[in-house]
């Protein structure tokens, strides 16, 4: 989730990933371009490539945000109990007052709406 002009990226990931026999996707994903439609890309991506899978960024809070988005969605978990989830798995940081108070009501919207698509999807396939 790493862009190319962030500090610390390595030009040579793709080449070094693959040579180690793993799948290889970037897409970059900066906090100031958040967007539903990126966030949606980056979850197909992560839904479509072999598993296990791993994702980075600089700090781990994108990869964990995104993350915990894939298993709210997938287990149809409420907001409360996808913060609740991160917050057993060690994810302290959605308790800090240094989040983005926009970044958090977007990140509890896409759960929300998701959540419901996925067990209206669920419904329409029985």
């Amino acid at each position: 989730m790493r862009s190319p002009d962030e500090l610390g990226f390595k030009a040579d990931e793709q080449q070094v990933a693959e040579a180690l026999g793993l799948h290889y996707v970037n897409v970059p994903l900066k906090p100031e371009a958040l967007s539903e439609e990126l966030v949606s890309k980056i979850l197909m991506h992560l839904e479509q490539i072999p598993k296990p899978a791993v994702m980075h960024c600089a700090a781990g809070i994108r990869s964990a945000v995104i993350a915990l988005l894939s298993v709210a969605i997938q287990d149809r978990l409420t907001p409360e109990q996808t913060l609740a989830k991160a917050r057993h798995l060690g994810f302290e940081f959605v308790n800090y007052s240094c989040v983005n108070p926009q970044l958090k009501e977007s990140f509890i919207q896409y759960v929300k709406k998701y959540t419901q698509v996925a067990a209206i999807a669920d419904r329409s396939d029985r």
